[in-house]
């Protein structure tokens, strides 16, 4: 703990607090390892920034073990030392340079003087005899690691230490980790890609060539000189090439080239000079001439590490990321030692997101090369990637061990805690970063977003904190220490010198007022603050120079603007938007997707976009906006038509379609979340518009009047006296409804906000309860209460309820409800929030208890399944079933003889209804036979297994099968038509989300196909599958079979899906124990007296494992099932006279939904037609 902290705030011995004053002591000879480790302090003061005056002090601090002529002895010793040293100690040369500079202006005859001349003496030498080694490498320009000191003042040579990272830890928002954007990512992005490389490119040089060789400034006339004085031997290549290393030695890379252009002029296969003259195009920044050299070496000696090494560095620079791995990958072929190699491997494998393989050759460098901070550090960015993050604070600790003055470690290691939650330890490596770093912005943004995070401040760590010592408002946390460390981060920055950063933080302000607002019951202030800080960050954050930061602000801007409802200006902010998304489109960088991507990592914009429309009065075009979201074409990223997707979508889906589908008895619930609203879309039949709940309609004597509408009858009034008349008529309904919308659309936007925080807030609340598992089952009913006020079911109930076509005033016409979720909705019972608020007696609304319900994920499937009808023949139904236990619960035999639960027992109760049958069970359903299997005329599938993430793709869900392999969406999506499919139910087992995955969706763009069971329910339907029966979460294992049974019954009886699952849910619901008897036993006779039943179960037998094969007879086994469960629950004299239902929670009946269109073009239910 004690080396920790001198690490965390290490400064200067003298600024320390004194030791109380000891007796004398009696003067003692240093030994050499005592001069060695004074010296050490001494060049750690000059790394620190010491200035002559303080060295003085140093020195006259030692007192008598201060003597000048004990330390230039001593000095003389050690210079011969390091010198003869085979490690190139360039770190200590340079300070030992630095120390003779600070000195240069002390008295000439000054001690302290003649030791700063003599070390800077012995560092010239050092430095000199470490560019001309046998092997020569380059450190002209390591911005990260190896600042060149010639020519520069002590200040510059004491600037911070860029940020040059693009493989460092991606943090997210809170829990996980901190971003600038909302949107995930946190990320460092360097100027310079190729700056994250090891650049040092190796030089050959012969070996004994100018080992103790000194040279002047460097200029081409020098060089010069130096060839024209070698005439005697200028038809050597040798002398040539000498003269090319002493060139190039001296920073005269012309003068090189043109040496070497000689030695090969007199040796064509001089594949070294080749290599070398590689180097110096480099040098004149000509990367492509010089990788034309570097591969005329390898094809004159393919075997040339060095050249295959260089050749990866400048790939690195044209960023030809693939091929710069090839060429290390040879190197490693070649020299399987050279941990330069295995550094920069690593690096580039980060940069494909192969983080383990990453690790794998930061730990080979490390095997051969422990001591170099960089390769420390890298590894700590893998490790805190792969979440491993104790062991990646391991690695940043070691980089500081070997130079506690690297920023950039500091700010990775501070990411890194704020991930494992301890926020104070963060800011304090946030702290320590910003003392070497105070314009690093991306450091401030993270200290803002930790200290918003952080409870309360951390008193030892601030008293230690010098940044926090000089500013005491960085103490505080909450938004108060948010906006603090913003402030605070402004005071260092300046907008001509720091554009990005000047901008990044005002943005950052912008976004903070903005949650107060969101949080603030009616004020606006703060989101007038958020604009102001919006339109400051655009000073510097503009489209020319950060042009897709300065799309992100300007989305943020367009919310500000939509909030408090300038509509006008939003428009044409919209519109800026959208010229400057096809502007760079247009432009080269951005031709290919992974480059597109991250400009159109902005949906919120789409999203916003359909808020403005509402705003606008524009119903119809919000639909087609929202609709054109969730195609197949968004989701696949077809970016071609990002901008025309939108109309494109409209036009592929009118009103007067979805008209088609709508009867007197059908109604469409469509539901739109945003970054500012939670917006609900009515569709009835026979109006003219969508409903908006909440917002007054565009609709006057049976006319949709438009904004749009409006103003093209303004433009045309005085066309002639008749239709000037008309078109006053039209203008004064126009009047009455502005000002119905004028006076209540600052209302409804506070409504819909404070709907959406609400919403929100229960979210995050409902995914905390499912990682409770008994909690959430016992809070369930309450949570669907307060989610059914939220989504204002009652309100929606009602507005279906003033139904003019109604023949019974007592029930309304409707009988069936099509809703259409969005985002996060998708995990959600809605179905039974209308079930239950449909039998609620005391809300007023005539809605009919027997409601039939279903969903569809988008409008545009479902005009998809309307051209793909299906109506097979009942009596030529044939059912697939595909079972795979859990392997962990496979391993057990508890349950597999005497539960229903049994996947063979399951499939063999649901397929005696049909009259054909197939069944792949456990290791029978493999990847290549369930894929074969649904190419079959099939037309019922039942699928019983879990999903997981997939290892290899983070972003989606994979299905276990009984082999290795599992069925991916892809596999569905390249399958043929699935059209002939009428039913699909899945018992899908799945993960509830993470703390980690909740985070990034809050801050990645939520998607539509959720990481579930509901995006193989989107696949299913995109496929043609009529209906898809899916369960939201897993139901204990005899109720959901229990409910699987009776709802094919009911299906297999001819009930069409829909009235099936609604009837089987209110069995479900009300049924007690004494007529759950009765279900037993009936269904035990029903399958004794199904003469198909015996060949249904025979097919299990070779499934069963070897306590199922003595099994003789399956059917009596599921018989004695049936009847063994009725008499238990006989047995219990207080189950068989009570009269509470055992399964009306809605734990075990709420998850169930259907997802599909009942309506045909007609405007009748396909349902009522099969």
């Amino acid at each position: 703990m004690k080396n920790f902290w001198q690490q965390l705030f290490n400064t200067p011995p003298s600024e320390r607090l004194s030791e109380p004053k000891q007796p004398p002591k009696p003067y003692q000879p240093l030994s050499d390892g005592d001069y060695e480790y004074l010296f050490s302090q001494l060049l750690e003061g000059i790394a620190y920034g010491w200035q002559p005056g303080r060295i003085q002090r140093f020195f006259n601090t030692l007192g008598e073990r201060g003597d000048k002529d004990h330390w230039l002895s001593w000095l003389e010793r050690y210079g011969i030392k390091v010198l003869v040293s085979p490690a190139s100690n360039q770190e200590l040369a340079q300070r030992m340079v630095k120390l003779g500079e600070q000195t240069q202006s002390l008295p000439e005859n000054s001690p302290v003087r003649k030791i700063g001349d003599l070390a800077e003496s012995i560092g010239v030498s050092l430095l000199s005899r470490g560019s001309l080694n046998e092997i020569w490498e380059y450190n002209g320009d390591d911005s990260s690691f190896s600042p060149h000191t010639e020519g520069h003042s002590v200040e510059e040579l004491h600037s911070p230490i860029p940020l040059v990272s693009s493989t460092l830890l991606v943090i997210s928002q809170p829990p996980v980790g901190i971003t600038t954007d909302g949107s995930i990512t946190g990320e460092i992005v360097p100027e310079e890609a190729q700056q994250e490389f090891q650049d040092n490119p190796e030089l050959f040089s012969p070996l004994g060539f100018g080992q103790n060789g000194s040279y002047e400034t460097p200029n081409s006339q020098q060089s010069i000189t130096v060839v024209e004085n070698s005439d005697a031997e200028a038809e050597d290549p040798e002398v040539w090439f000498r003269h090319g290393i002493q060139c190039y030695e001296m920073e005269d890379f012309t003068g090189a080239v043109v040496c070497w252009d000689n030695a090969i002029a007199r040796r064509p296969n001089y594949y070294q000079a080749w290599s070398n003259r590689g180097l110096a195009l480099k040098s004149l920044q000509r990367p492509e001439e010089a990788l034309e050299s570097y591969d005329r070496a390898i094809e004159l000696e393919s075997n040339y590490d060095k050249a295959w090494y260089n050749r990866g560095i400048v790939l690195v620079e044209l960023k030809r990321y693939e091929e710069a791995l090839v060429a290390f990958d040879r190197v490693l072929e070649l020299n399987p030692k050279d941990y330069k190699a295995w550094y920069n491997r690593g690096n580039l494998l980060q940069r494909f997101e192969r983080i383990e393989e990453a690790l794998e050759s930061y730990d080979r460098a490390l095997s051969f090369q422990t001591d170099l901070p960089e390769i420390w550090y890298y590894r700590g960015n893998a490790l805190a990637r792969l979440e491993r993050h104790q062991e990646s604070i391991t690695s940043y600790d070691r980089a500081l061990e070997l130079h506690p003055n690297r920023a950039q470690v500091w700010f990775g290691r501070g990411n890194t805690l704020v991930a494992i939650g301890s926020l104070e330890q963060a800011i304090a490596s946030y702290d320590r970063a910003l003392q070497l770093q105070p314009d690093g912005w991306e450091i401030w943004l993270s200290r803002s977003e930790a200290a918003r995070l952080s409870p309360h401040s951390d008193l030892l760590l601030t008293s230690l904190s010098a940044i926090a010592q000089n500013n005491a408002l960085l103490n505080q946390r909450g938004e108060v220490g948010e906006l603090a460390s913003l402030e605070a981060g402004l005071n260092y920055l300046y907008p001509s010198k720091h554009p990005e950063g000047w901008g990044q933080l005002h943005a950052a302000i912008g976004r903070l007022y903005a949650r107060q607002g969101r949080a603030s019951t009616r004020s606006v202030e703060p989101w007038y603050q958020a604009v102001s800080r919006y339109n400051e960050a655009l000073t510097t954050l503009t489209e020319a120079t950060f042009p897709e930061v300065h799309l992100q602000v300007l989305q943020d801007l367009l919310q500000a603007q939509l909030v408090l409802e300038k509509t006008a200006q939003a428009n044409k902010l919209q519109q800026r938007m959208t010229d400057l998304l096809q502007r760079l489109l247009e432009t080269p960088q951005h031709q290919t997707i992974p480059k597109k991507k991250p400009i159109l990592n902005l949906n919120h914009f789409h999203q916003l976009s359909v808020d403005l429309a509402v705003q606008s009065g524009e119903f119809l075009s919000a639909i087609a906006q929202a609709e054109w979201k969730k195609t197949d074409g968004w989701m696949q990223e077809d970016f071609s038509s990002v901008l025309s997707g939108a109309s494109e979508a409209g036009e592929g889906l009118t009103w007067q379609q979805i008209q088609q589908w709508l009867d007197p008895a059908t109604a469409i619930v469509y539901w739109h979340l945003s970054p500012i609203a939670l917006t609900t879309f009515i569709f009835k039949a026979d109006t003219p518009e969508p409903i908006v709940l909440g917002q007054p309609g565009n609709v006057f004597k049976k006319v949709v009047l438009t904004p749009f509408l409006r103003s093209k009858i303004q433009s045309a009034k005085n066309n002639t006296e008749e239709l000037s008349q008309l078109l006053e008529d039209l203008l004064d309904i126009e009047q009455d409804s502005a000002t119905e919308r004028d006076s209540l659309s600052t209302q409804q936007c506070w409504n819909a906000l404070q709907r959406l925080t609400q919403f929100e807030n229960w979210l995050e609340h409902w995914f905390q309860l499912l990682e409770q598992p008994k909690e959430w089952r016992k809070k369930l009913p309450e949570c669907l209460t307060q989610l059914s006020d939220i989504l204002e079911i009652p309100k929606i109930l009602q507005i279906l309820s003033s139904d003019e076509s109604s023949k019974d005033e007592k029930q309304s016409a409707i009988q069936h409800l099509v809703l259409v979720p969005h985002c996060d909705l998708h995990h959600l019972p809605l179905p039974a929030l209308f079930h239950l608020a449909a039998a609620d007696k005391t809300l007023e609304h005539n809605i009919r208890p027997d409601l039939t319900l279903s969903c569809l994920p988008s409008l545009h499937l479902g005009q998809q399944q309307v051209a793909a009808i299906s109506n097979p023949d009942r009596e030529k139904l044939s059912l697939l079933t595909i079972a795979v236990r859990d392997r962990q619960e496979s391993e057990t035999e508890t349950q597999t003889l005497t539960s229903l639960a049994n996947p063979e027992i399951e499939a063999a109760a649901i397929g005696q209804y049909f009259a054909a049958t197939q069944h792949l069970i456990d290791r029978r359903a493999t990847r290549a036979n369930v894929i074969a299997a649904l190419k079959t005329e099939h037309n019922l599938l039942h699928l019983n297994s879990y999903v997981r993430p997939n290892p290899t793709q983070a972003q989606e869900m994979i299905l276990a099968l009984g082999g290795d392999d599992p069925l991916s969406i892809r596999d569905i999506d390249i399958l043929p038509s699935l059209a002939r499919y009428k039913l699909a139910t899945l018992a899908v087992t799945e993960l509830p989300p993470t703390a980690s995955t909740r985070a990034k969706k809050r801050t990645v763009a939520r998607p539509e196909a959720l990481f579930n069971s509901a995006s193989f329910v989107r696949a299913l339907l995109g496929k043609g599958v009529t209906y898809v029966l899916n369960c939201l979460w897993r139901v204990d294992s005899m109720a959901g079979t229990l409910f699987t049974i009776e709802f094919y019954r009911r299906f297999a009886a001819g009930t069409e899906p829909t009235e099936a699952l609604q009837k089987t849910q209110h069995w479900m619901r009300t049924i007690t124990h004494r007529e759950l008897v009765q279900w037993y036993f009936e269904r035990a006779k029903e399958l004794s007296g199904n003469r198909t039943s015996g060949k249904v179960l025979h097919e299990f037998r070779d499934n069963f494992r070897t306590s199922l094969r003595e099994v003789a007879n399956i059917s009596l086994l599921y018989t004695e099932t049936l009847e063994n469960n009725a008499k238990t629950i006989q047995e219990n004299a207080g189950k068989m006279e009570s009269s509470q239902p055992p399964y009306a929670h809605p734990y075990y009946w709420a998850g169930f939904t259907i997802n599909g269109n009942p309506l045909s073009p007609s405007g009748h239910s396909r349902d009522r037609a099969f």
